[in-house]
């Protein structure tokens, strides 16, 4: 669990959000977080939701990378990372992350919580996946 304060203000202070580990009691508030976050948005309704669902039982899926951000309890928002596979011109394969989705709810977006994923989350915390 890390804690890292946010450009999301109440009145002036700086808030103090907590990102984590999902866990399976999050699966569903996640899913729900991520339907809201990208409905009407791309497509006439969305699919991250379905997406985040069937990523976490895929084989490249790493749960050490599954972050959920808590603001006073409540999560709020959640990132998901993989492995991937990236070729060159040459043919040779290199192991690389991928993101995706993040999605922060609705009524938090713009606040600066979906940035704290990327100041908090450094090429340390990836060390041995």
């Amino acid at each position: 669990m890390r804690n890292v304060y946010t450009g999301g203000q109440t009145k002036g202070v700086l808030t103090k959000l907590t990102i984590r580990n999902e866990k399976e009691a999050d699966h569903k508030i996640v899913e729900d977080i991520t339907r809201r976050a990208f409905y009407n948005l791309y497509i006439p309704g969305c699919v991250e939701h379905y997406l985040v669902h069937i990523m976490r039982e895929h084989e490249d899926f790493i749960p050490e990378l599954d972050f959920v951000a808590e603001l006073d309890g409540q999560v709020i928002g959640n990132i998901m990372y993989t492995r991937t596979k990236l070729m060159d011109k040459q043919g040779t394969e290199k192991n690389i992350l991928t993101f995706g989705p993040l999605c922060v709810a609705p009524e938090y977006q713009r606040k600066g919580y979906g940035k704290a994923y990327g100041t908090l989350l450094s090429a340390d915390s990836w060390v041995g996946l």
